[in-house]
């Protein structure tokens, strides 16, 4: 990844294993992935250039990847706004993550939308008509993505969140049978989950997702490891964990922060150019 230091926002911490790795003794310790996060269509379409430049690679259980935050509300991946067609985009750009032995993911950030009042438009309710400017589409192309990533940034409507959910993972696990799904919020007090986090995922809601995760904002301190796996097990029992940090200044410390975050040393999957 070295050459894709151009595009670097920040860096995605995974602690556990995405759902297609695979042989079965790289479960038996945590070990850390860490991933460049593109936060706008302008360094997605940067890393495109950058990834279909490099060398073919071996995608490998710890690989790194690239994972490309969709904007809430824009429906306007990797290209500008200007390019009507751009969800066509997602898909090539996980498929030139692949050949360079990365893994790829679309993050989104969604934006509060109603129940239907018609049950028959609740039942009916898809990712399109939940949210039609094109952010449900940019899930829905990226054909072989390994990580959708479902951030809440808020929960004050605890019915229609649990709606849009159920909704979405229903969608993404047809579509994407092995690929892993996870939820994400805005860390709360102590760097920790929100209180209505636990919330959301009761009634069975947790059996949608593969990995629970927060989001820190740029000045917060690590949580506590031990508070925050035992957090985490309160929402989904023994579920992998999924960190955003801000950006961090080098491997050492990306691995650092890392340690924090699992039991023992973790595995750090290369990652170079972080400077």
């Amino acid at each position: 990844m070295r050459r894709l230091r151009g595009a670097l926002a920040g860096a995605l911490l995974v602690s556990g294993v995405l759902a297609g790795a695979e042989p079965a003794q790289e479960n038996a310790r945590p070990y850390l992935a860490p991933w460049i996060v593109l936060p706008d269509s302008g360094a997605a379409l940067s890393a495109w250039g950058t990834l279909v430049a490099m060398s073919p690679g071996k995608l490998t259980p710890n690989s790194g990847g690239v994972l490309f935050d969709v904007p809430a509300g824009s429906g306007k991946p990797v290209v500008e706004a200007s390019d009507p067609e751009s969800p066509r985009w997602v898909a090539p750009l996980v498929a030139s993550a692949h050949a360079a032995g990365l893994r790829a993911g679309i993050a989104v950030s969604l934006p509060d939308v109603p129940v239907p009042a018609d049950p028959r438009a609740a039942e009916a309710a898809t990712a399109g008509t939940l949210f039609p400017d094109g952010l449900g589409t940019a899930l829905f192309d990226a054909r072989g993505a390994d990580l959708f990533e479902l951030h809440f940034p808020d929960l004050a409507n605890l019915q229609a969140r649990s709606f849009v959910l159920k909704k979405l993972a229903a969608e993404l696990r047809a579509q994407h049978p092995v690929a892993t799904i996870a939820v994400t919020f805005a860390a709360g007090a102590g760097g920790l989950f929100p209180p209505d986090a636990e919330k959301l995922l009761a009634n069975g809601n947790a059996a949608y997702v593969d990995m629970v995760g927060l989001r820190l904002p740029p000045d917060a301190r690590a949580p506590d490891p031990a508070a925050l796996r035992t957090a985490s097990d309160a929402l989904a029992l023994g579920r992998p964990l999924l960190v955003r940090t801000a950006r961090v200044p080098s491997i050492d410390g990306l691995l650092a922060v890392g340690r924090l975050r699992v039991p023992r040393p973790p595995r750090g999957a290369p990652l170079g150019g972080l400077r």
